[in-house]
């Protein structure tokens, strides 16, 4: 019994052996691939020295928004300060709010 475990053990080995060494890639030729030169350096952005004439100027401010909702409310203001009420309140804001 020994024995023929053995002997079964040995050409499971053997077997498997030779479908395992099909699987290993043969050896791959060298080959001698140059380097490619490495890129050139981007260039860097040109900075320019500061204006040495004149006093330095004062920063520009942005005009005010004026949101939709802003608008309605400065127009409904001024519909109810003309003695505007209900649907004509709300037309008129509507209108004017649309307009500007």
């Amino acid at each position: 019994m020994g024995r023929l475990f053995a002997i079964l053990l040995t050409a499971g080995c053997a077997i498997g052996g030779a479908a395992a060494t099909a699987q290993v890639p043969s050896r791959v030729p060298d080959v001698q691939v140059p380097i490619p030169a490495p890129l050139p350096l981007p260039r860097g952005p040109v900075i320019n020295e500061p204006a040495t004439q004149g006093s330095p100027s004062t920063p520009v401010t942005p005009p005010p928004v004026n949101t939709f909702s802003e608008r309605m409310t400065q127009c409904l203001q001024q519909g109810s300060s003309a003695g505007l009420s209900g649907a004509d309140l709300e037309g008129y804001a509507r209108d004017c709010a649309n307009e500007k």
